[in-house]
């Protein structure tokens, strides 16, 4: 196998492959690259067992064609340091030699014995088709709120098309984050019951979404997302998602008559951010009095308290309540500044609810003011 490929696209491309490999793979293969070169030009594929992915890079010309395994780390090192625009990489006998310039490496590939399974491959009879930065942000937001501690339902990404958007849903004990992008164009709707992506799968869809235009599809195993020359396939997390739908219709209808205010949302997150500098280790809770006109935050630690005022278009009877400074901030994070914050609350300690005219949702509990604040494990 001989190829001469652009230092660039190919590197990039083969870093997010590589993201793919398992630090402890069940099999040998599969804790490799694999790269494939023929007339059609070069496909590079990993295969983590419930995550695969393959990209077929730009800048690749194949002088002869063949396929190895490749050690992702030591290859990404010498793409990533080399300081020419083009390389030229031989294949023989499971050696391969990369000339950079007037630098040559070698290193040890592994022969492909056909163990290493095929790519993914995109079902083209039923899919969605939607913006893929979009997609990237609701994946983002939903991620906020998921736990990362195995198969657990609630440890992933619920993705739901509905009513022409995609949404995406994380939910935790104490937060419940909801992310939307509106669908462009529909080929069949995959499925009534939309899937449970693994937090390591939904990252790694958000990481390639971002790139631009995209297709999604599923199956009753698998999510199939598309983006160019990238093509991923990750395996459902099995187990009952709680119905987000008819938890935000029962907050919503609880809180038809609540009090409501905007807010620039950035003016609303350096607020929280000031305020949340008299917090300590132990003491992470902002108190939030909204009156009329105006919000006032305030905070107390060992080393001192803090309280902020920002004028706000409040005009009902005082509220105040307690929130978690970081699970706040973090669940607010990836809304735009320039965006409104629309917040709606009640006297009697529902969750407060932060929504945008985008569709972006969380839904954040109160603390309990007699009860300890601890340190937000996934904020």
């Amino acid at each position: 196998m001989k190829l001469t490929i652009k230092r660039e696209p190919f590197l990039a491309a083969f870093g997010k492959v590589a993201q793919v490999v398992p630090n402890r793979a069940s099999l040998e293969a599969w804790a490799k690259v694999r790269m494939e070169c023929g007339s059609d030009g070069c496909l590079i594929h990993a295969n983590g067992g419930e995550l695969a992915i393959s990209c077929k890079p730009e800048g690749v010309t194949v002088h002869e064609p063949g396929s190895c395994l490749l050690p992702p780390k030591e290859f990404v090192a010498i793409l990533r340091e080399s300081r020419v625009d083009e390389l030229h990489i031989d294949e023989k006998d499971a050696k391969i030699v990369i000339t950079s310039g007037r630098d040559k490496f070698t290193i040890l590939a592994q022969p492909d014995k056909g163990e290493f399974g095929k790519p993914p491959a995109f079902p083209r009879d039923q899919l969605v088709v939607l913006d893929g930065s979009h997609f990237a942000d609701a994946l983002k937001a939903a991620l906020i709120a998921a736990g990362d501690g195995g198969k657990w339902a609630y440890n992933s990404v619920c993705v739901s098309l509905r009513g022409g958007y995609i949404y995406c849903v994380g939910m935790d004990g104490g937060i419940v984050n909801r992310g939307a992008v509106p669908v462009s164009s529909i080929i069949r709707e995959p499925l009534a019951q939309w899937p449970l992506l693994s937090v390591r799968g939904a990252r790694q869809v958000a990481s390639i979404a971002e790139l631009g235009h995209s297709l999604i599809a599923a199956d009753a195993s698998k999510f199939y997302f598309e983006q160019g020359a990238y093509t991923l396939s990750s395996a459902l997390v099995e187990g009952r998602y709680r119905d987000w739908v008819k938890t935000v219709g029962q907050v919503e209808a609880a809180m038809a008559d609540s009090p409501t205010c905007e807010i620039p949302a950035e003016e609303f997150r350096r607020a929280v951010r000031r305020a949340k500098i008299s917090c300590g280790e132990d003491t992470l809770g902002i108190d939030l009095s909204f009156t009329v006109g105006m919000l006032t935050m305030a905070a107390a630690g060992q080393g001192g308290d803090s309280e902020v005022k920002l004028p706000v278009s409040f005009m009902d009877d005082d509220i105040s309540l307690r929130l978690h400074s970081e699970r706040l901030l973090a669940a607010i994070s990836l809304i735009e500044d320039e965006e409104v914050l629309t917040i709606r609350l009640k006297d009697d300690k529902p969750p407060v609810w932060f929504s945008t005219a985008n569709g972006f949702l969380s839904l954040v509990m109160p603390l309990e003011t007699d009860k300890p604040e601890g340190r937000a494990t996934n904020a």
